[in-house]
């Protein structure tokens, strides 16, 4: 499905020179994967520089004042990029080994299917969402808000899901979908990643949308959709630092018969990168080499209600049963709590995750600790003193924004974006990552200085208030994808 002439079709000037970017990427390669060297100049004046009006600036001012989203020459002028890329494969194929992919019977398929997309006049400004699935969780909460938001403010959006059945749909899928958000279920049972790529490019394509987001999806789906789709503007959020060790393991190994061979060259086809938290910003720069933004996740204000404190002082953690989400170091916090304190873990077990679930409740057996299974957030919440967030690697974490929105008082281990939301003893207590003694004692203040608590909870109420409302989100990401 690879092909080194790919590319965006924004201004041509600035596609080419991430076209140049690729073919570099794939020139150094080739040898090394059996596959032949491709040097292609794309631009008018024969020079390779992207400046087609021969001003050496590396800009084309015939380009000025075209709108490269409704413009049937600009995606020509791709197209016939593509084509001489795949020319200057074919011609060299006597000379190098080739994978099959760059054989001509393969490149001559993806010359129709280049042409086709280039041709298709895409004037809707509408969004397709890629995601694993809605599921509940955090990626998946911040995903259907922001969903239903621009939805509700009159944006033409679709969500695909890669890990969804289409005749047992999740109970968010079910929810979106009742609000009039079309969700198309990519082929997953017994299809490969290339099928599901191809599917969910038709669906784009059928939709003529403008803007495609991957939202914290399998890093092998959204590079081979990356390279299946044409003419539209692409862009990938983070969630945190699992987003980047999933890069690094897919490029250890990456597909053969793909011209991306480092996460730059993946970089090289987006129009932009998501952050959720500052300091991830420029280690995205760094891997990606792609435009960075950094938009924080977003909740929704609940009202205020009259909370009592329980008899047993109840702190509460929401989290997938996983090794990621740390859990083990909040059964250590719990051997630090004074008596009269109780932790109650909310949260289905992930798949492939049950043994590892077995061994924490075992764990758990003696400790003031219970587990509440999948539960909604809101009537969970209301039933706590107080919240404990250890999720690492975490980026902006709804589940901690969720707590601090119901105006709990909240202990956390500093990790990911949270000393981005936490003011340490204004709107939450922070600790050590990794120290869950630090974390009973900070959690064990919280049990017995009713005033601290209440100081914290008010502070971690207004700071979402001031950051973390779902509107600032959303105004956020529709300036973004549609300004």
């Amino acid at each position: 499905m690879g092909d080194p002439g790919r590319g965006r079709c924004r201004r041509r000037s600035s596609a080419h020179r991430r076209d140049q970017h690729r073919h570099a990427s794939f020139g150094e390669r080739s040898h090394a994967n059996g596959n032949v060297d491709v040097d292609v100049n794309v631009d008018g004046d024969g020079d390779g520089d992207g400046d087609d009006d021969g001003d050496g600036d590396g800009h084309d001012q015939r380009d000025d004042h075209r709108d490269p989203t409704n413009d049937p020459s600009t995606n020509d002028a791709h197209a016939h990029a593509h084509a001489n890329a795949n020319a200057n494969a074919n011609a060299n194929a006597n000379a190098h080994a080739l994978a099959p992919a760059f054989e001509a019977p393969a490149l001559a398929k993806r010359h129709e299917r280049i042409y086709r997309a280039a041709a298709l006049h895409r004037t809707d400004r509408g969004l397709v969402l890629v995601i694993n699935n809605f599921s509940t969780g955090g990626a998946q909460a911040s995903a259907r808000r922001l969903l239903e938001e621009l939805h509700a403010r009159g944006h033409r959006v679709a969500a695909a899901v890669l890990q969804e059945q289409q005749r047992f749909p999740t109970a968010w899928r079910g929810g979106l979908e009742q609000q009039g958000i079309p969700i198309f279920v990519g082929p997953n049972r017994g299809a490969d990643a290339e099928a599901s790529a191809r599917a969910i490019a038709a669906f784009v394509a059928s939709r003529r949308a403008r803007t495609v987001v991957f939202w914290n999806a399998m890093t092998a789906h959204k590079i081979l959709l990356a390279d299946e789709l044409v003419g539209v503007r692409l862009f990938d959020v983070s969630p945190g630092e699992m987003y980047f060790s999933a890069l690094e393991r897919y490029f250890e190994s990456p597909r053969a018969d793909l011209p991306y061979f480092e996460p730059r060259d993946y970089g090289s086809l987006l129009d932009g990168a998501v952050v959720k938290f500052a300091a991830e910003a420029e280690r995205a720069r760094h891997v990606l080499g792609a435009p960075v933004h950094v938009i924080p996740n977003g909740v929704a204000l609940p009202p205020i209600t009259a909370r009592t404190r329980n008899e047993t002082f109840v702190i509460g953690a929401l989290a997938q049963i996983s090794p990621d989400k740390k859990l083990e170091e909040l059964l250590e916090a719990a051997r630090h709590l004074p008596a009269g304190c109780e932790i109650r873990i909310a949260g289905r077990t992930e798949r492939g995750c049950d043994a590892y679930a077995e061994d924490l409740r075992a764990s758990a057996k003696d400790l003031p600790v219970t587990f509440a299974g999948e539960i909604e957030s809101a009537p969970f919440l209301a039933s706590l003193d107080a919240f404990a967030m250890v999720s690492e690697p975490e980026g902006c974490p709804n589940a901690l924004l969720e707590a601090m929105a119901a105006r709990l008082p909240v202990a956390a281990t500093n990790a990911g974006g949270a000393s981005e939301m936490i003011d340490d003893g204004e709107t939450g207590l922070l600790v050590p990552r990794g120290d869950g003694q630090s974390l009973g004692r900070a959690l064990a203040r919280l049990a017995s200085d009713a005033v601290l608590a209440e100081k914290l909870a008010a502070g971690a109420r207004d700071r979402i208030m001031e950051r973390f409302d779902v509107r600032r989100m959303t105004n956020d990401y529709e300036a973004l994808f549609f300004g």
